[in-house]
């Protein structure tokens, strides 16, 4: 089901970031919920975020477009974590939403307020 989505929101041509593109995939996952972690490819850990459906199964919009990774709720010894812009980007989008969704949605692109994700 995540990867048809995906590919909807890249034909849409649907931006924002992955916290976005997650949050609108939350919304057909029934009881998903949007949680935060670490994406784990090679020796490196990467911040990010992803839904889980009541059965623990995980969801992805990020993880079916780019490249295969693990997923960790920590950066595991041996592993180095990546810094970046978008991430701290992120981080602040992906608490908003949990502290104000109402304000989290106001403030999304129009791509991404507009995107009917029940199609």
């Amino acid at each position: 089901m995540d990867k048809r989505f995906a590919l909807r929101l890249k034909l849409h041509k649907v931006d924002g970031t992955i916290v976005h593109h997650n949050a609108l995939l939350r919304r057909i996952i029934p009881k998903g919920q949007l949680v935060q972690g670490y994406s784990l490819c090679d020796n490196e850990a990467c911040w990010h975020c992803w839904v889980v459906d009541a059965q623990g199964e995980i969801f992805d919009v990020g993880k079916q477009l780019g490249i295969q990774y693990t997923y960790s709720d920590h950066v595991p010894e041996g592993y180095k974590e990546m810094e970046h812009e978008m991430i701290e980007k992120n981080k602040k989008l992906y608490q908003l939403y949990i502290d104000d969704p109402i304000k989290f949605w106001k403030q999304a692109p129009t791509k991404v307020k507009n995107f009917s994700a029940l199609k």
